[in-house]
């Protein structure tokens, strides 16, 4: 909490709590500011305005950062030794166990700065365009941010959102088992890709 003095001019039209229309008003106040969880900060704006006296209370709301630990969802580097798509695309089979791919953009490239992220990713494209990445490995895309990619000339390749994550789950298992001894951790048998994928 911060004490203040705060300035405002009720213009033509307004019903002020405070203050005369035209008159630029001169108030002591006091700045309030909280950490509040993302989910719920459409309802702390609703309660702001239903408590506040002012026809329009001023408020921010700044998003936080962990700046420091420089943790994410994906991860952005350049490759010990650059690969052309068809190369990537055969070690992502191996290792994956993709059947198919959905490709973005230019298709014959050598790749020397890549970023992946698993899942669903689509809001991480610009931060990729913008890191001047030549390719793109994700679960899914959206169709906006698909075409946003092929535009810029950055080349993605789609495994699908299932499909780019499976593969973790036995390293996954392992490396609970380690932490949690006593526990027994499976991997379920029942897990596959919603999606059949068909000729048509």
């Amino acid at each position: 909490m911060t004490n203040g003095i705060g300035t405002f001019q009720p213009l033509k039209g307004a019903n002020p709590a405070i203050g005369n229309i035209g008159n630029i008003e001169r108030v002591a106040e006091v700045r309030l500011e909280s950490v509040v969880p993302a989910g719920k900060v459409r309802q702390v704006i609703a309660a702001l305005r239903k408590s506040h006296p002012y026809e329009t209370p001023a408020f921010d709301v700044f998003r936080h950062y962990d700046v420091e630990g420089k943790l994410g969802l994906g991860r952005i580097g350049k490759l010990g030794k650059p690969m052309t798509i068809e190369q990537i695309l055969r070690r992502v089979k191996t290792i994956t166990g993709a059947k198919a791919a959905g490709i973005i953009g230019p298709q014959k490239r050598l790749v020397k700065t890549a970023a992946v992220c698993a899942g669903s990713c689509s809001k991480l494209i610009f931060d990729v365009i913008n890191a001047d990445c030549d390719l793109y490995l994700t679960g899914e895309l959206k169709h906006h941010q698909a075409l946003a990619a092929s535009e810029a000339g950055l080349t993605c390749i789609c495994l699908s959102h299932s499909v780019s994550e499976r593969f973790a789950l036995k390293k996954l298992v392992k490396q609970l088992q380690k932490q949690l001894v006593g526990v027994t951790i499976r991997q379920s048998t029942k897990d596959a890709d919603p999606f059949v994928w068909k000729r048509i």
